[in-house]
């Protein structure tokens, strides 16, 4: 709304709102109306479309450039299943990334399910930015060239925009899409859009992603170390991930997410869950339990006989609350990992009702 109306009618309206209605009940429609009045044009449909009735625009932007025609075709679909949306949509296309050079605008109030735009354009697109000032509550899908995904990952201009280009190259499993998230992860000048190329590094695995994943450990930021950390639990049964992680883990580090991430794939990555640093692990308070949780997560895969004992002592009641809930997970998963005895199963099983009855 803020976008649609701009700034000004925009806080004058709240504080309309705050001053008309102050200490009295009111309605989504007597907001409207507020800023109706301001705004000169019925606003009936914007709220109907985003305050009303259920769901959100579903957007599917194909980009083609035509060279032998200098046009770039945009079809735009609405794929949900409702009615279409009446939504404001704003694309940018980029052929010269030079400093101080404009893009070619096109906005259109899109009220169809789908159109098609040709836009004339001297030379292949750099970019194609679809809602570039992130304004819409929409979900944008876009199929484009992998040299558009390439260079919004490098240097588009929001880090909305940036961050979907990470998840897209994390469903691509070549070499070239790992090179793409392995810069970003290196370079990006924000540690969201690190994180982001972090998991998918994870998801398309490969030699190229793990190593790049492992130098992704002495980043300076914690948020991304935390991330390359996690995304190593997907390299299961790899030496040199088991290795790093084992390493980093026996060094420690100043953030105790990083260590919870850590000791978590150190863990997964292991063939058999590496129980006496997981124990260990349980000694170290850290913020929101975060090591302790790990660790517990990690005994749960445990084939080991002495983990019983370990899971049911950390469900009673001198145990912090959050440990307690995630051992009572970690003794379930470790009995369906384990062939228990009668006896064991009992124990397990009493040990459960016993926790319901007294906390429930």
């Amino acid at each position: 709304l803020r976008s649609r109306i701009g700034d000004e009618d925009f806080f004058r309206g709240l504080k309309r709102y705050g001053t008309v209605y102050s200490y009295q009940a009111a309605e989504t429609s007597d907001l409207r109306q507020i800023f109706e009045r301001l705004y000169g044009v019925s606003l009936e449909r914007f709220f109907y479309d985003f305050a009303e009735r259920p769901g959100h625009p579903e957007l599917l932007v194909e980009s083609d450039w035509l060279p032998k025609d200098k046009l770039l075709r945009v079809k735009v679909s609405q794929t949900q299943k409702a009615e279409p949306f009446h939504i404001p949509l704003k694309i940018e296309v980029v052929t010269d990334e030079s400093p101080g050079a404009a893009p070619t605008v096109i906005e259109k109030d899109m009220t169809e399910r789908d159109f098609t735009l040709f836009i004339p354009v001297a030379r292949h697109p750099q970019q194609v930015r679809v809602d570039p000032d992130f304004t819409l509550l929409a979900t944008i899908k876009e199929t484009k060239s992998n040299n558009l995904w390439q260079s919004q990952l490098a240097s588009a201009g929001s880090l909305y925009e940036r961050v979907r280009a990470a998840e897209h190259f994390g469903e691509i499993t070549t070499d070239a899409s790992r090179e793409s998230l392995v810069k970003s992860l290196n370079s990006d000048g924000f540690y969201g859009v690190r994180v982001e190329a972090a998991k998918a590094l994870g998801r398309v695995k490969g030699d190229i992603a793990r190593d790049a994943l492992i130098n992704g450990l002495t980043q300076d930021s914690p948020y991304v170390r935390a991330a390359c950390a996690t995304a190593l639990s997907n390299f299961e049964k790899d030496e040199t991930a088991l290795a790093a992680l084992q390493k980093k883990h026996a060094a420690g580090d100043a953030s105790y997410k990083v260590e919870g991430a850590v000791l978590r794939s150190f863990a997964e990555v292991s063939a058999e869950p590496p129980v006496k640093e997981l124990i260990a692990g349980l000694d170290k308070p850290s913020h929101r339990e975060v090591i302790r949780l790990a660790a517990l997560h990690g005994l749960g895969h445990s084939r080991e006989p002495e983990v019983l004992d370990v899971l049911i002592e950390w469900t009673t009641r001198r145990r912090p609350y959050l440990c307690r809930s995630s051992s009572c997970g970690s003794l379930a998963e470790y009995s369906i990992r384990n062939d228990l005895t009668d006896a064991q199963l009992k124990r397990v099983i009493d040990r459960l009702i016993e926790i319901v009855e007294q906390d429930g």
